[in-house]
This record gives structure tokens, sequence and C-alpha cells, in this order.
């Protein structure tokens, strides 16, 4: 529902969430082709089986300039 209220708003909508949640918890079938996905894996791959945009696949990366860990994403989409 909330994705909806925001595509109808004229805003891009996609589903966040770790490979567990998105294998056992949502039902992407439905989702996976309305809206975009950014699959959450800490991994050297990705291996969720289903369509994905986004991939994370580090909470450990590094930039000059912030203090801590940042987080790591390979984009397979141009925003």
């Amino acid at each position: 529902a909330f994705c909806s209220t925001i595509k109808s708003h004229g805003y891009q909508a996609g589903i966040y969430a770790s490979k567990y949640w998105m294998t056992e918890k949502i039902n992407m079938k439905v989702l996976e082709n309305k809206y975009d996905v950014w699959v959450a894996q800490y991994n050297s791959e990705c291996t969720y089986a289903g369509r994905y945009d986004i991939w994370q696949y580090s909470s450990e990366g590094h930039v000059s300039g912030i203090s801590g860990n940042v987080d790591c994403n390979k984009f397979y989409k141009q925003y």
C-alpha cells in the first residue's frame, strides 16, 4: 500500500530488504514487477533468485572524509 501511494504521487517506489526477508517473509512475486528491488546480502555475490535493481553487498566500506563504515551497493539500473 505504501509503495502504491508513493508511486501514485509521481515518485519512484521500491522494496529494500535482506535476502532472507525477500525469500521467506515478503511475497516478492507480486512486488518485484511493480517496484524497484534493493536486496541486502553481505556476500561476494548476490544469490537472491528474484529480480533486483540494487545489491547491497557490504557495510564495511570506507569513504575519505567520513568517519566510520559506509554501505556498499551495486546498481544495475540507471537512476
